[in-house]
């Protein structure tokens, strides 16, 4: 699959419906969909953040959850954003690094130290 993903991870499961596979990329925050025979790139979009949860499809719509604490509905046919829902927490921005926009700006890393885990992010200073 890398010359679908141009290299990226895919760490979630994809969705498959009509000969199509519905899936997004964990590092380069794109949603795609090939064909499952060929892998041919149907559809490539841009979502605003890293995707870990696998799609799921209800009729015409695909569903997403992205890694800003939105779900976003996107057309089966076109890929074409429909609708996002953010969740409170995170319109609460809740230790993470967003763009007014809701992007994700800057990767964070994880420390665990004993059972309690730090996360450092850099702060642009």
């Amino acid at each position: 699959m890398e010359r679908c993903t141009g290299g990226s991870w895919v760490v979630s499961s994809p969705a498959i419906a009509d000969g199509r596979v519905y899936f997004a990329t964990s590092d380069s925050a794109l949603y795609q969909v090939v064909e499952a025979a060929t892998g041919k790139r149907l559809q490539e979009q841009q979502t605003k953040a890293y995707v870990f949860s696998s799609p799921t499809i209800a009729g015409d719509v695909v569903l997403v959850g992205v890694l800003n604490g939105t779900l976003q509905a996107r057309d089966k046919a076109s890929g074409a954003l429909l609708w996002e829902f953010q969740t409170d927490a995170s319109r609460a921005n809740r230790g993470w690094v967003l763009t007014a926009t809701d992007a994700s700006t800057i990767p964070c890393c994880s420390h665990r130290v004993g059972a309690k885990a730090l996360r450092s992010v850099p702060s642009g200073k």
